[in-house]
């Protein structure tokens, strides 16, 4: 134009303007980070309108799914091995004895008879996808289903390879913004995935484990224990007391020992007996010292930092306080009791008709309080084993 001219002002080329495309990890971050923030519905609709997922084919061993199986197997006696195949796969994988038990017993299932081998045997092939180099595959489904989709066993992909102490995997699905308070049926996330793992081998445990509870450990708990809200730092030695507890019940790493709801000084050295020193720090093995941190948390005890996280059942054994509860990772601001966020309710439903009553008294006492632990009442729990390893 002439008046450019006059004005001493060139004419330039018309700017170009490149705008960059979000990938979809992006929109797995922001959606999570938004979801962190508290704005869920802004969350969702990323998740609808970028991140659209397919369901998976396959079926998940989730609580109905589980009880329309056993119903099959042990009372309509449905033909087959496929669906016995499937019970004692989750049996495996979970620990569930008195399930496995049952397979036994009323199903007369060949393969649950050599119970050591078909566990080694099934918990391998399912953590195989999340083992080693596997990392694309499970990746590329997570695109496909989803970051927090389940699997078979009901675990989020984070749970999967945690479990199978995949260090760069674990990273990469946080990278994406995968969640780590997502839980399986017992209210065990995958830091307690981790630790049933450490617990129970002691490779894992001098391996991937430190990497991995560094990783996925939150660094506080938000308990209600009744009277006020908590928070409990990763630092302090109930922290690690608490989440190992949480971790082992209700049933033993390994499968070996059945059902577990109280605790005692000298089975919590043993379940830590694996762990690092990096985690447990020496002087906290000390039985005595086990012993004081029961005592001083206790929910009668008169003591001035007492965190109201335990009830004594009889001397020298602990469980949960009964009013105690915890954030529900699925609903936003609402809480659940302890005994109903770890699966008692499902326990029961799934248990036999001669551990109905047993289930219902334990979980019963569970959610008691009592100023005097109840005599003869705990037993079942006192003896650790509600459920006896099976002969042979």
């Amino acid at each position: 134009h002439p008046l450019l001219s006059l004005l001493d002002l060139q004419q330039q080329n018309e700017i170009q303007v490149s705008a960059s495309v979000a990938t979809r990890q992006e929109w797995q971050k922001e959606a999570r980070k938004l979801e962190l923030q508290g704005k869920t519905e802004q969350a969702e609709a990323i998740r609808d309108t970028f991140l659209k997922t397919q369901s998976p084919p396959w079926p998940v061993f989730a609580p109905d799914f589980l009880w329309t199986l056993q119903q099959k197997v042990l009372k309509d006696r449905v033909p087959g091995a496929k669906h016995r195949q499937q019970l004692l796969e989750y049996s495996a994988f979970y620990d569930d004895i008195p399930l496995l038990k049952r397979l036994v017993l009323e199903a007369d299932f060949a393969p649950a008879k050599d119970y050591d081998r078909q566990r080694n045997k099934i918990v391998k092939s399912r953590l195989a996808p999340y083992q080693g180099k596997n990392g694309k595959d499970v990746l590329q489904d997570c695109d496909r289903y989803g970051l927090e989709h389940r699997t078979i066993m009901n675990g989020t992909p984070l749970m999967m390879a945690a479990r199978a102490g995949n260090v760069p995997l674990v990273e990469a699905l946080l990278e994406r913004g995968a969640r780590i308070d997502s839980v399986d049926h017992f209210g065990r996330n995958a830091c307690h995935w981790c630790l049933r793992q450490a617990i129970e081998d002691p490779q894992y445990a001098k391996g991937p484990f430190s990497a991995l509870w560094t990783l996925l450990a939150p660094p506080s708990l938000d308990l209600n224990i009744g009277h006020r809200l908590l928070q409990l730092d990763r630092h302090l030695p109930e922290y690690l007391l608490f989440q190992s507890i949480w971790a082992v019940i209700p049933f033993w790493p390994g499968g070996k020992d059945g059902a577990i709801f109280a605790f005692s000084s000298a089975n919590i050295a043993d379940i830590w007996e694996n762990l690092p020193r990096t985690v447990v720090p020496e002087f906290r093995r000390n039985r005595s010292y086990l012993s004081a941190l029961f005592a001083r948390n206790e929910i009668h005890r008169d003591y001035p930092y007492n965190r109201h996280l335990f009830q004594r059942l009889s001397r020298g054994w602990y469980t949960i306080q009964p009013r105690l509860s915890l954030r529900d990772p699925q609903h936003e601001g609402q809480w659940r009791s302890w005994v109903d966020a770890h699966g008692f309710p499902f326990l029961g439903l799934m248990a036999s008709s001669e551990e109905q009553q047993a289930w219902q008294e334990i979980n019963a006492l569970l959610r008691t309080t009592f100023n005097v632990p109840p005599k003869g009442r705990a037993k079942a729990i006192e003896n650790l084993s509600l459920f006896p390893e099976m002969e042979g």
